[in-house]
């Protein structure tokens, strides 16, 4: 898998940001603690997403608000288009939208960062059990 492939799956992890946030606060107010896979899952790609926020809000305080706003984290993202969302944010933060796809691609790494800090993400399945490499070479 390779850096677009999992900035791909980022962004979709993070436009679900709100609905894993909710299933995992959900799961917790029931006292439920053993949700299983899901919620597992859905835990890890909240702290990713908040890790990368958190960092964003301490290096670049105006990009941690264009995240939040793009990818609707506080409230209910904007409709349309990605495009003409980015030149809204562009007009309303004072920003190129050149800019702003770079900034998009910055905070989309960090969670795949984030992700693969917290086992959301294992790009490389290193851990996991392998067939021995001979097998794949051919027996040499």
């Amino acid at each position: 898998m390779d850096l677009k492939e999992c900035r791909k799956l980022a962004e979709h992890e993070v436009y679900r940001y709100r609905d894993h946030q909710a299933y995992v606060q959900a799961v917790l107010d029931c006292g439920k603690l053993t949700g299983g896979e899901k919620l597992n899952r859905s835990a890890k790609w909240v702290l990713s997403v908040d890790y990368a926020k958190e960092y964003l809000e301490r290096h670049d305080p105006l990009k941690a608000k264009f995240f939040s706003l793009l990818f609707g984290l506080e409230r209910p993202r904007r409709r349309g288009s990605e495009a003409r969302t980015i030149i809204s944010l562009s007009m309303e933060l004072n920003v190129s939208a050149a800019t702003l796809y770079k900034w998009r691609n910055e905070a989309l790494s960090l969670v795949v960062l984030a992700a693969a800090q917290t086992g959301a993400l294992r790009p490389y399945a290193i851990g996991e059990q392998r067939s021995d490499p001979s097998d794949r070479e051919g027996g040499r």
